[in-house]
């Protein structure tokens, strides 16, 4: 079943600019070819996305995005769906913006936002441990506070688009609970592995963290309910595209 809404002037334009764009950009020959690279994407399309302002459409105007809502995410996702889109679009705007958002503001906040909304950032989140398992009672990464500094030790499955993510959300388990913790690509102690997938649009990696550094959790703590409300599970795209995905182009 489709998902209902009233087609305003602007949900129109804004589906028909993504529709040209796709068609244009990104046709079911150049998937083919995305497919078969070693990364599934390229970064290029993704500065087009958010020259679009696509990566930033959920994001609020304070934090350098469009401050838009759900149902014109829904639109992009349908289209997205409909050619069969590969890359990071859905790890970054789909979990790890509604993530960053649901947790307590930080000085940290509007930055990593920023820097999605600019194009500057793909991120993804790291959350989940055990094969087939999306429970996050069952995560086990550590972080501890060694000489001023969060120390994080783990390994990480099921990371969407970890081999190129800029920016990866850890969730780890501290004295008081969960905690979201930024991590950089490429921080000391960080190794990615992509691993095989049937869904070759979108990429999975295992990600290890070995004494991998952190300022801190962000929004100063536990995460509390943000995780499992942020997170689906498992991490599914949404059905507008799974549904446009199923129909004829």
């Amino acid at each position: 079943m489709r998902v209902s809404y009233a087609p305003t002037e602007e949900i129109t334009l804004l589906r028909n600019t993504a529709r040209e764009f796709l068609s244009d950009q990104i046709p079911l020959a150049r998937v083919r070819e995305l497919m078969a690279g070693p990364d599934g994407f390229e970064r290029g399309l993704w500065q087009q996305m958010a020259d679009l302002g696509w990566t930033g459409l959920t994001i609020p105007e304070e934090h350098g995005g469009a401050g838009y809502g759900p149902v014109e995410l829904a639109v992009i996702f349908e289209e997205m769906g409909r050619m069969v889109t590969p890359g990071p679009f859905f790890a970054t705007v789909g979990l790890a913006v509604p993530l960053v958002l649901s947790l307590p503001d930080d000085d940290r906040k509007s930055g990593l936002l920023g820097g999605i909304a600019s194009g500057e950032t793909i991120a993804t989140v790291a959350a989940f441990e055990k094969p087939r398992d999306w429970d996050l009672s069952a995560v086990e990464t550590t972080a501890t506070q060694e000489g001023g500094r969060w120390v994080l030790n783990g390994v990480k499955r099921h990371v969407l688009d970890g081999h190129m993510a800029d920016l990866f959300l850890v969730a780890a388990r501290t004295g008081d609970g969960l905690a979201v913790f930024p991590v950089s690509a490429g921080a000391d102690g960080l190794s990615v592995e992509q691993v095989d997938t049937l869904d070759l649009t979108r990429r999975q990696s295992t990600v290890t963290l070995d004494g991998v550094a952190s300022a801190g959790p962000l929004g100063g703590g536990p995460a509390g309910e943000a995780l499992p409300w942020a997170l689906p599970s498992p991490p599914s795209p949404p059905p507008t595209e799974q549904v446009a995905g199923a129909q004829p182009v």
